[in-house]
């Protein structure tokens, strides 16, 4: 894939509610997303909106939405609920920039919470299945039947009370699973076996940018920005001084329309 003119899109608004859509003002935006269950995060500097479109960052419940990418691939990198906005004047240049700082389910992973009592004998998937519900504007589309065994069970009657994302990370822990929010998506990750149908391939033609290095945990890495990769997504990687196969652990997704920054910044295991 060739990467030239980069592209990006801007979309904001009341969930629920058609968005503010921009693609020509000047946008800078930095993106850290992360396997772990904690919030991604989204920070955006937009120069010049109209007072209008300032405006709906006033309405209640407002979200996010980033595409990027180039001419002949933009991609969604973030969705997420808008927690601060500021705008400021810059006198030098006559800029007014709007900053914005959102999280990926935030709002949800804050306030979400689970009271439900289960007898003894209760299909350990069917009381997975209902925390996973009580997270709101949340969706799920994997399949529990193929990470948690049909035949796991409470071994005892009880209460699960609190937070839903503690909950649920002691209840998928047991057998070794952990869950993220990716774009307003919980997704359940484990050791399950590797598909090597969608692995990418990352060298120098491809965007990679300098010499990875290894780490404590495996490797770092910076590319071209590529919307496709998230936490989560297998590569193959071939340089110089590292080749082997790794999952994407932590994708930090810098860009700024007119300058030069327009990068993914990797953090990956071996698998």
């Amino acid at each position: 894939m060739r990467r030239f003119n980069r592209r990006y899109q801007l979309g904001f608004g009341a969930r629920n509610s058609s968005l503010k859509l921009i693609s020509e003002l000047r946008c800078k935006f930095r993106v850290e997303k992360s396997d772990k269950k904690n919030a991604n995060s989204g920070q955006f500097e937009i120069y010049n909106l109209s007072e209008e479109s300032r405006n709906r960052f006033q309405e209640d419940d407002t979200i996010i939405l980033l595409s990027a990418g180039y001419e002949e691939n933009v991609q969604g990198v973030f969705a997420g609920d808008v927690t601060k906005v500021e705008h400021r004047f810059d006198r030098q240049n006559g800029d007014v920039i709007t900053l914005i700082q959102s999280g990926d389910g935030e709002k949800s992973l804050q306030k979400s919470t689970v009271s439900k009592s289960y007898i003894k004998g209760t299909s350990l998937k069917s009381v997975v299945s209902d925390v996973i519900n009580s997270f709101s504007n949340i969706s799920f589309s994997q399949s529990l039947d193929s990470v948690i065994p049909a035949a796991a069970e409470l071994v005892t009657g009880g209460t699960f009370e609190g937070q839903s994302d503690n909950i649920l990370s002691e209840l998928l822990g047991s057998f070794g699973l952990s869950f993220s929010i990716q774009d307003n998506e919980l997704i359940v990750a484990g050791n399950s076996a590797l598909d090597d149908t969608n692995i990418q391939l990352i060298n120098p033609s491809t965007g990679l940018i300098g010499s990875p290095s290894k780490t404590e945990d495996g490797i770092a890495l910076q590319m071209l920005l590529e919307p496709s990769i998230r936490p989560g997504s297998i590569f193959r990687l071939e340089s110089q001084s590292i080749t082997g196969t790794y999952k994407c652990t932590k994708a930090v997704y810098e860009g700024d329309n007119f300058d030069k920054p327009w990068y993914l910044s990797m953090e990956a295991k071996t698998v």
